[in-house]
């Protein structure tokens, strides 16, 4: 079974298929893909292909370290958040979204992610290393919203 997914148009060995339109065979434990169609995030993108695989952990690679209390450029007070239920996250970013609205995961796919009994883990891109922890099963920088909260899913 699929374990973790990290974006959206899928890579697999030797090929790339854009526009899915259902699902592909293939036998890694990791869906790597990006980007996003019109008139919805990729954020959005990744938790429908997450619930297609039956992942149960999507993983957002982006260009923060972690989800804050405040946006930490404008806030010197902010605080970084390593774990946090869906509900904290939530009210957190509200309930609607707009392109181009700047949230660590998207409240729509948020919302879906919890329904879907999905973990999200909100974490930058860049660090390759720190992206090994997760599938080592490691500590890793970066923030986590479990299905059941403060527990990470294996």
């Amino acid at each position: 079974m699929l374990n973790l997914l990290c974006y959206v148009w899928l890579f697999v060995p030797s090929r790339v298929i854009n526009h899915l339109q259902k699902k592909v065979a293939f036998k890694e434990k990791v869906l790597l893909g990006c980007g996003s169609g019109a008139g919805h995030s990729s954020d959005f993108d990744a938790v429908m292909l997450a619930k297609i695989y039956g992942a149960k952990t999507v993983i957002n690679l982006s260009n923060i370290d972690y989800v804050y209390t405040r946006d930490p450029r404008k806030y010197k007070n902010a605080r970084k958040i390593e774990s946090m239920s869906w509900s904290e996250y939530l009210k957190m970013v509200g309930s609607k979204w707009t392109p181009g609205a700047n949230f660590p995961f998207d409240p729509i796919s948020a919302q879906m992610a919890k329904r879907n009994k999905q973990e999200v883990i909100i974490m930058n891109g860049k660090n390759l290393k720190n992206l090994e922890k997760v599938f080592q099963d490691r500590k890793f920088k970066g923030t986590s919203i479990p299905i059941s909260p403060y527990i990470r899913v294996k």
